[in-house]
């Protein structure tokens, strides 16, 4: 089965079982041959994630509320005076990160998962590998001399609702021969479960992730049934509305619980977050309804913290 998730689009193709091989305990040492659970193309950014009273930073930045954006020169001053002047929580951020992270939680790093992204050799960068470390997610980055490990201010209002300001930086030039110099990209992309490609990244490096995807399709082509392309699969998160899900066939919709205004804290990654809950039961094959709900539940937890995290 492939689907995607729009959030805005991800694309991914899913193998229908697990690779052969041990699985491991905690998700830190390495062995070749060893099964993967996700494989991920993404934009590797550090977020800074701040509470404030009112939305008078939002407005001095001309920045929007409870949505995302790239910032522009004029904005660039917004992170030393986020820096300077509020107590900020470092979290290793990004769509693709953010999912990685909770999903090894989840899985509690019975397989591990792989993020392949660019960044800087500086202070930025050191702290996002230590962070991802911590989670159990394995590294496939490459290091940029020209540009910053991009970073990602989290704006949380009162209400809980977020403004994301983000400067990429060298996520943003990840080129085929970037990809051509990790060693062992396409044998982690032949013993993946499934290969994400996040459409942030897909955005700005189209060739990289077409790449991927095509050596994904000819990795599982052997056992590609091509008379159940019908099964292909989108699911869409609507926020509170709910979870909408849609083959060429069919349709789905699956209420969401709602929690109560007091019980938000933290909206940033609530569909990152679904889609690790979503894949933690995807990967032991549980139904459609399982793995939304899964991810339903994971999303509600998530957003009762500050930062797309669980609770220690």
């Amino acid at each position: 089965m492939s689907f995607q998730l729009i959030q805005p689009v991800n694309f991914f193709f899913f193998s229908t079982e697990m690779p052969s091989g041990p699985i491991i305990g905690n998700g830190h040492s390495e062995e070749s041959g060893e099964p993967v659970a996700v494989v991920a193309f993404c934009n590797a950014l550090l977020d800074m994630s701040i509470s404030v009273a009112d939305d008078s930073l939002i407005k001095k930045y001309g920045l929007p509320c409870d949505a995302q954006i790239e910032i522009t020169s004029e904005q660039q001053s917004l992170f030393s005076e986020v820096l300077h002047n509020y107590p900020v929580e470092y979290v290793a951020g990004g769509s693709a990160q953010n999912t990685l992270r909770i999903l090894c939680r989840l899985v509690n790093n019975k397989w591990p998962s792989y993020v392949v992204a660019k960044i800087a050799n500086d202070p930025v960068g050191i702290i996002l590998q230590k962070l991802l470390a911590q989670d159990g997610v394995r590294t496939r980055y490459v290091l940029d001399e020209n540009l910053p490990t991009g970073c990602c201010v989290a704006i949380v209002r009162p209400d809980g609702t977020r403004c994301l300001a983000a400067n990429i930086g060298a996520a943003r030039e990840f080129s085929m021969e970037n990809l051509d110099s990790i060693n062992d990209v396409t044998d982690l992309i032949d013993r993946a479960r499934v290969l994400y490609i996040e459409g942030f990244f897909a955005s700005h490096s189209p060739d990289v992730a077409m790449a991927a995807l095509i050596r994904g399709h000819s990795r599982w082509s052997a056992d590609w049934d091509w008379s159940k392309l019908n099964e292909r699969l989108v699911v869409v998160t609507c926020g509170a509305s709910g979870v909408v899900c849609a083959t060429p066939s069919d349709s789905w919709e699956f209420a969401a619980v709602k929690l109560q205004p007091k019980e938000i804290k933290d909206t940033t990654g609530a569909g990152d977050a679904f889609l690790a809950g979503f894949l933690s039961q995807l990967l032991v094959s549980r139904p459609l309804d399982v793995c939304v709900a899964t991810g339903q539940q994971t999303a509600r937890i998530v957003i009762t913290q500050i930062g797309c995290r669980l609770p220690l």
